[in-house]
């Protein structure tokens, strides 16, 4: 997961994911929406998110707030994950679409 581009589901919306070099950007109907972050990897399966840009509406998160993600398992193509920000966490699947 260290360089490529994912997807995942957020209401209902399919929402991709490039991870390249240490950028991570988050894109939302087609493109018109982002979040953007620079990737710290911690270990194999861990890594941290410092949020640089956003300018998708109703974010819970704004620049300068940091993610951390822990990598569980992975089955195939699905990697599926704990994410916690804030004090508040939840789980969640990314699905690997292609590699960089």
């Amino acid at each position: 997961m260290h360089d490529g581009k994912f997807k995942y589901m957020s209401d209902n919306e399919e929402v991709i994911v490039t991870i390249a070099d240490s950028n991570f950007m988050e894109s939302y109907q087609n493109g018109k929406y982002f979040v953007k972050a620079q990737i710290d990897w911690l270990t194999d399966c861990e890594y941290s998110l410092i949020i640089t840009k956003v300018n998708a509406p109703g974010m819970m998160y704004t620049p300068g707030d940091e993610i951390n993600v822990k990598i569980n398992r992975v089955e195939g193509s699905n990697i599926f994950y704990t994410a916690t920000v804030k004090r508040v966490s939840w789980e969640g699947k990314f699905t690997k679409l292609e590699e960089r």
